[in-house]
């Protein structure tokens, strides 16, 4: 019996969406040492897939029965390098929770996320706080995790 699921596939269709503003990337775009451009938004590796569960849709055998997936894709987005300015969180905050607000507004209320079923805000780090992109520079931005529901077809 194989499960095929399709976690690489929403990964990509999120990447693939259209935010005003902002870069989306897919997991593949962000090796190691990527410097990241301020207000990009990307899978985070380390841990990037969370609670994977599985669950049975319908009894079957050989192959006939339905199983739904959930699990969460962890997300980091950066908004921009803290540049020592007087303000500092304050000089940026608002720009960053106008952003996150519009990508979660993208994320939450698109229902042609390919591979996915269902997509819903499981998690959020408070925000703006300093986060790291892959090359280690740090950024105003936050962590969230999406909640995904996947149909798996089970052959």
């Amino acid at each position: 019996m194989t499960v095929n699921v399709k976690i690489r596939t929403v990964i990509s269709a999120i990447a693939g969406l259209s935010i005003s503003g902002v870069t989306i990337k897919d997991l593949d775009e962000i090796p190691g040492n990527t410097n990241l451009q301020p207000k990009t938004l990307y899978p985070n590796a380390e841990g990037v897939i969370r609670g994977l569960l599985p669950s049975r849709e319908t009894y079957g055998t050989l192959g006939s029965e339905k199983i739904n997936l959930d699990y969460g894709i962890r997300y980091r987005y950066v908004h921009c390098t803290p540049d020592g300015s007087p303000g500092g969180v304050y000089d940026v905050v608002d720009d960053c929770v106008e952003t996150i607000a519009s990508i979660l507004a993208v994320l939450l209320a698109n229902d042609t996320v390919n591979g996915a079923v269902d997509v819903w805000l499981t998690s959020m780090s408070d925000f703006p706080i300093i986060v790291q992109d892959p090359a280690g520079n740090d950024f105003w931005g936050c962590d969230f995790t999406l909640g995904i529901k996947e149909f798996c077809e089970v052959s």
